[in-house]
């Protein structure tokens, strides 16, 4: 799941298990393991082809630009100008983006090519931490258009494959990594480990084994979902399983486990017209021997949108808020304003995010830091947006406030200590929690209306 747009910020959550899948998934999970062994050698079946690159403009990105400022938010003493992008885009898709600094000094560029099926084939990014980078991707397709084979270069290096299979009743897939974290380069050519998955025709994934090598068939983690629909909303029920030495040797060690390490649910919305899945609301479990059950962990998401746009998310992690937004669109639907607020470790950082169309192919981006205490921002007809900070740029209450005030949430936070970012109070309409342990009771109680 994406914060925003992959081509407005780029960024991401936390790794949030969306495993989309049907009930019935243990069925899914006996077929797969062993299933794709056979897979390597797909490519070598007839009617497979790669696909021409589509035509794309070169452009001159000038090292050194003048930024040019001219909104009411340049007079704003609590926002300071700390980067601006320009994008140029091509039949929807992005093909430049260059960042620049507050002095207009480029720091970050990053351009695309894709083949005429819109797949990306080269991605180049330059930065003065990592200098210039190239990643690579080749397909292979078979006769009704399926990508069936992927390879992907960092460089000269080969840092992923995947194998891909199709039926009448979905996809099934094997993707293998040599990425290693304990290699000086981040790049191991003889050791990766190996995912295999299993999808329904809709791409809704089934099941997934992950393996730790290419010389065991057994695998160390599991997921099982389960699938439930109620009115407009989708319910998904993940089970995860991690083996450990009591597991045993067998390939379907997890089907006798007894229970699983740990349990999640997800709660999506569904865009009218499309299908197309929201998430809205993520709990996660862990089991606690000491109690012999499940016990909520101190980790949430929450999202609403608005259709197929997101209007603000919260993501909550091991007891602190790492990541808030929210967002203002045009009347075309395109994001127009953006507040956010991310905490990576002890470095913390707010921005304010405005956007600027010129034609359908260019796209501005000024990005402000957020100074002071406090930050007001209204998004459309009544709805609000107050943030509040510590003087150490803390995040310490977020208010959201629509035409109607039953409507009101309201999250606050510790500001210092060790409970630092933790969950003091929540506020949502007439229903308010105190303490971190009441907040999870209440949206366990949402969780409940679904179940």
């Amino acid at each position: 799941m994406k914060w925003l747009d992959e081509n407005a910020y780029g960024l991401v959550p936390r790794a949030i298990i969306s495993l989309t899948a049907i009930l019935g998934g243990t069925l899914g999970l006996c077929v797969a393991v062993g299933y794709l062994a056979y897979m390597q050698g797909i490519h070598k079946e007839s009617g497979l082809h790669p696909l021409a690159a589509s035509p794309r403009i070169l452009r001159e990105i000038p090292k050194k630009i003048e930024i040019t400022d001219e909104s009411p938010y340049s007079e704003e003493d609590t926002l300071s100008l700390c980067r601006y992008s320009s994008r140029y885009y091509s039949d929807g898709r992005l093909n430049e983006e260059a960042d620049y600094d507050g002095q207009g000094d480029r720091v970050f560029l990053h351009t695309l090519e894709y083949d005429v099926a819109g797949n990306i084939c080269v991605e180049r990014t330059q930065s003065a931490e990592e200098g210039t980078r190239t990643r690579r991707h080749i397909y292979e397709y078979n006769d009704a258009g399926n990508v069936v084979h992927e390879e992907i270069y960092w460089d000269e290096d080969l840092v992923e494959k995947n194998y891909f299979r199709y039926t009448d009743e979905g996809r099934a897939g094997v993707s293998y990594s040599y990425l290693d974290e304990q290699m000086l380069d981040g790049i191991s050519d003889y050791c990766a480990n190996h995912t295999e998955f299993l999808e329904d025709e809709d791409g809704n994934l089934l099941s997934a084994f992950k393996m730790n090598s290419l010389l065991v068939d057994i695998p160390n983690e599991v997921w099982k979902t389960q699938w439930g629909k109620r009115e407009e909303k989708l319910v998904n029920y993940v089970a995860y399983y991690k083996r450990d030495l009591q597991s045993g040797s067998s390939r379907d060690w997890y089907q006798s486990s007894g229970r699983a390490d740990a349990e999640q649910f997800n709660l999506y919305e569904c865009v009218p017209d499309t299908g197309e899945k929201k998430l809205t609301l993520q709990l996660n479990y862990a089991w606690e021997d000491g109690r012999n059950e499940f016990v909520q962990s101190p980790s949430f998401y929450r999202a609403e949108y608005d259709g197929k746009n997101i209007l603000w998310q919260m993501d909550y992690e091991e007891g602190r808020i790492c990541c808030y937004s929210a967002c203002l669109y045009d009347a075309e639907g395109r994001l127009r304003e953006a507040v956010e607020y991310r905490a990576q470790g002890e470095e913390t950082e707010a921005l304010f995010h405005r956007l600027e169309y010129r034609g359908a192919d260019r796209e501005e981006q000024f990005s402000y830091k957020i100074l002071g205490r406090e930050f007001n921002q209204a998004f459309g007809d009544g709805d609000k947006v107050r943030l509040v900070f510590s003087d150490a740029g803390i995040l310490t209450e977020i208010e959201m406030t629509d035409s109607s005030e039953d409507d009101r949430e309201i999250y606050s936070f510790f500001e210092s200590g060790e409970t630092c970012g933790k969950l003091w109070r929540m506020s949502a309409g007439k229903e308010t929690a105190e303490g971190e342990t009441a907040v999870l009771e209440m949206l366990e109680e949402e969780r409940n209306i679904w179940q």
